[in-house]
């Protein structure tokens, strides 16, 4: 385990220390410690001299002590030597002095260096970059354990690319090389390579290693496998296509608000719907604001507050500003996802706006419809039940009526001919409303219709004429069943025992609207009976009969009743006559 140091030579035994391997010979280039070696020669040269002292001193002592031999026969206390003796002496105190401050220098020298190589031993040995050196001749000088164990599977020190590697990729690193010798300049790239079996993406930085000469000495080299990056770079270039396509491609505008910077971005289809300037720049939030219909800005914005800071969901819908839109907005569809930091503050927040102008106007038209048809239902479930209130009342009226004739008839067929003609006139009228239920009747319309239903050609030119005459006004819906019923009761009676029972009888009908109590006057006249007395005695004594007078009573309480008003009649010889109030809620004037 380990990083590979080996000597130029290949066939020279490397010695392997601590699970790398190392050359016997390493020249290191000069660094840091270039002043304390400076000082060490300098001490070194000034021991030297000493020592040359010394030596010469002793010298001196020794030529003096054979001088003085040769002469006098023996050496003795000369001062002369004496004082050079004295000299070497004293010179050897610095000399041993400055040795020893040498070889402590020296050790402190060297234990910093082997703690500086244990450093580098472990950031060879725990890197994940491949650190490799070559010498001038392309041979693997120095290898981690990243090179030699995980790429090559082997102790690679003093092989080349050659040797190691396929040709193509072989030919990749020496023009590599080539390249940093011949420029002197550091060269980093990256590559796709086949390396032992596998698809590779390297980065790579090789530069010179100079000598103390400051010639080149070697090619070092640090190379990384990037293939993970390059892959995720790969996959984020496809996906930002991908993204980039389907955005435009979409019919939906995207957003993205950055925390760190305070600024908004947003696509070009959306920088499209919003009518602002193409490119790519930040919007700013006021800008942003500045796009959406005053009466929905603050509601966007507290819901994207509530977002952010509760996470509660985001999906609104707002009228943006653009310049296709008539009148200047259109309805969007605003949605958006925030994402937040480990301690909770806001780091991003992007979102989406969906075009929903014409599902939003449908939608608005379909509540109108729905209100309309609620408010239709409504009124016609309330005309159902005046409906049912006027059948009630008209049947109550009729079976009273019934029970009337069927005291009153002396024949079966007198009974027969008289349900025959009430019922008549109540199915007219309904025929008569029963289109528009809700709406009025003109009185002048609903007298017509009943006397055609009692009394065939009465108010369609026949022998006996309906004259009528008054304003043009209206009896209304909760009243019409109720009048009618008056006016059926009024015509059957003078059919039975009035005018329309005589040959040139017609019933003269006029009315007009009172001013001191807002009622409405309808006066009936009968004429034309005939002028022989026994007949005009019968007919002054007809209407006086118990059948005449129940019905008469009975249609003026039903007046009271239904049309807050009241019935008053006259019998006379020459025909019968009534008025009829009718209150100032069952009328009104008719629109012209």
């Amino acid at each position: 385990m380990g990083w590979r140091v080996g000597a130029t030579s290949a066939a020279q035994e490397s010695r392997v220390r601590g699970g790398h391997q190392e050359a016997p010979a390493a020249t290191k280039p000069p660094g840091s410690e270039a002043r304390e070696a400076a000082l060490d020669a300098r001490a070194i040269r000034r021991i030297w001299g000493l020592r040359l002292l010394v030596i010469g001193l002793w010298c001196v002592v020794a030529g003096l002590s054979v001088a003085e031999m040769a002469i006098v026969g023996s050496i003795g206390l000369n001062p002369v030597i004496v004082a050079a003796a004295a000299t070497s002496v004293v010179a050897l105190a610095p000399l041993i002095a400055w040795q020893r401050r040498l070889d402590l220098r020296l050790r402190a020298r060297l234990e910093r260096a082997r703690h500086d190589k244990n450093v580098l031993d472990m950031i060879l040995d725990n890197t994940e970059a491949v650190i490799f050196v070559k010498d001038l001749r392309g041979r693997y000088t120095l290898a981690n354990r990243v090179l030699t164990q995980r790429i090559v599977g082997q102790d690679i020190v003093g092989m080349t690319d050659d040797e190691l590697f396929e040709p193509d990729v072989a030919a990749i690193f020496k023009e590599a090389d080539r390249a940093v010798l011949r420029t002197g300049e550091p060269q980093t790239r990256a590559y796709m390579a086949r390396i032992r079996g596998r698809s590779m993406c390297v980065a790579d930085s090789k530069f010179v290693l100079p000598g103390p000469d400051g010639e080149p000495t070697g090619i070092g080299g640090i190379a990384v496998d990037v293939t993970e990056l390059y892959l995720a770079r790969q996959a984020l270039a496809q996906s930002e296509e991908r993204l980039a396509l389907a955005m435009r491609g979409t019919a939906e505008g995207m957003w993205e608000y950055d925390a760190s910077t305070r600024a908004y971005f947003f696509s070009e289809r959306l920088r499209q719907m919003c009518a602002l300037p193409a490119g790519d720049g930040p919007v700013t939030a006021a800008g942003v604001l500045a796009c959406v219909h005053a009466d929905d800005a603050d509601r966007l914005e507290r819901a994207a507050r509530a977002h952010v800071g509760s996470r509660a969901a985001f999906d609104e819908r707002a009228r943006i500003r653009t310049a296709q839109a008539e009148g200047g907005y259109r309805w969007y569809r605003v949605r958006g996802q925030a994402a937040w930091e480990p301690d909770g503050t806001l780091r991003r927040f992007a979102g989406s706006v969906s075009d929903i102008h014409e599902a939003t106007l449908a939608e608005q038209r379909l509540r109108t419809t729905l209100g309309q048809l609620a408010e239709a239902l409504e009124r016609e479930q309330g005309l159902a039940r005046e409906l049912n209130h006027r059948v009630r009342n008209n049947l109550t009226a009729l079976m009273g009526l019934i029970g009337l004739y069927a005291r009153s008839a002396r024949t079966p067929e007198v009974l027969a001919e008289a349900l025959r003609t009430k019922v008549l006139a109540v199915r007219e009228v309904y025929d008569l409303i029963a289109g528009a239920p809700s709406a009025a009747v003109r009185l002048d319309e609903l007298l017509t219709t009943i006397a055609r239903a009692v009394t065939p050609g009465t108010g369609d030119g026949g022998p006996v004429r309906l004259a009528i005459d008054g304003p043009r006004v209206q009896i209304l819906p909760s009243a019409v069943s109720a009048l009618g019923m008056v006016l059926q009761e009024l015509f059957s009676n003078a059919l039975k025992h009035g005018s329309l029972g005589k040959d040139g009888g017609k019933i003269h009908v006029r009315w007009e609207p009172q001013a001191h109590d807002g009622s409405l006057l309808l006066a009936w006249a009968e004429h034309g009976a005939t002028d022989a007395p026994a007949e005009a005695e019968a007919a002054a004594q007809a209407p006086h009969t118990n059948e005449g007078r129940t019905g008469l009573e009975l249609i003026s309480g039903f007046a009271r009743a239904e049309l807050a008003g009241s019935l008053t009649w006259v019998i006379q010889p020459s025909g019968f006559t009534c008025q009829l109030r009718i209150g100032k809620p069952a009328w009104a004037h008719a629109p012209a």
